[in-house]
């Protein structure tokens, strides 16, 4: 029987040819927006999920939006104008750095500067340190895992100087 059907169907297909493939077209057109939009979604949905509190983590945007600048009183001053707001953390993208350690020179990049609150609001691992402590002293400086193997080698990053040239 089954066989019977897919004759007649391929009957039916080699005799509407151009109908045939205008519809095949757009079944295929169909399901590969279908699989485009699915993707986006759930990009948008798991995006920033690996933060513990990612539903109560907001971005605040000044001005025309199409950069993520804000003059840092603003900030400050958000946490009076919004009495919602538990934490406000600022943050800047800073680019590539050099850095010297030992008199050898390094070239970090996307380094970023950030308020001592950064870790109370976004979930980091560290391997060594302290999350709660890591940036309250000025001039403090957390690394990556791999930044910090490439400066100090197997040495302890913990409480070593670096400096940026």
């Amino acid at each position: 029987m089954i066989r019977h059907y897919i004759k007649t169907a391929f009957r039916n297909i080699s005799r509407n040819f151009g109908y045939s493939l205008i519809n095949f077209i757009g079944l295929s057109f169909g399901i590969a927006l279908f699989i485009l939009i699915m993707l986006f979604v759930l990009n948008e949905y798991s995006y920033d999920k690996f933060n513990e509190n990612y539903n109560r983590i907001y971005r605040f945007e000044f001005g025309d939006a199409e950069s993520v600048h804000l003059p840092s009183a603003a900030g400050l001053d958000a946490q009076d104008w919004f009495p919602d707001i538990e934490k406000v953390v600022r943050f800047k993208s800073w680019g590539d750095e050099y850095f010297e350690y030992e008199e050898k020179t390094f070239d970090i990049s996307k380094v970023m500067l950030a308020d001592s609150t950064f870790f109370d609001v976004f979930t980091v691992e560290f391997i060594k340190g302290d999350p709660k402590t890591a940036l309250e002293v000025a001039n403090s400086i957390v690394l990556t895992k791999k930044n910090a193997e490439i400066i100090f080698g197997d040495k302890d990053p913990i409480n070593q100087i670096l400096k940026i040239r």
